[in-house]
């Protein structure tokens, strides 16, 4: 089993490198769909809080319905007017 988890905790990082690297995507594409791969890792095989994936997704859903969204760090740069940009560490998201 060791080995099904490493690379199980890898793939979110191979399916980004195959859309770029294999199918010619830019990671303005591809990092959406690692992201919804990590979250269907987590909510399945990493789970380890025994929860179903319904149990999971009402957490969220009631999140959602309470006004919390859930968002990049681009959009939260971008909704205090700060454009993002590659290799800039940010710690704050205020100018």
């Amino acid at each position: 089993m060791g080995f099904l988890n490493f690379v199980m905790a890898l793939s979110p990082i191979i399916v980004v490198l195959v859309g770029i690297l294999g199918f010619r995507q830019s990671a303005r594409r591809v990092a959406p769909v690692a992201l919804i791969w990590t979250l269907v890792l987590a909510f399945t095989y990493f789970n380890v809080t025994g929860a179903t994936f319904k149990e999971n997704v009402a957490v969220y859903d009631a999140l959602l319905w309470k006004g919390y969204c859930f968002v990049t760090v681009e959009d939260l740069l971008a909704r205090n007017g700060i454009e993002a940009q590659d290799g800039v560490i940010y710690r704050s998201g205020r100018k």
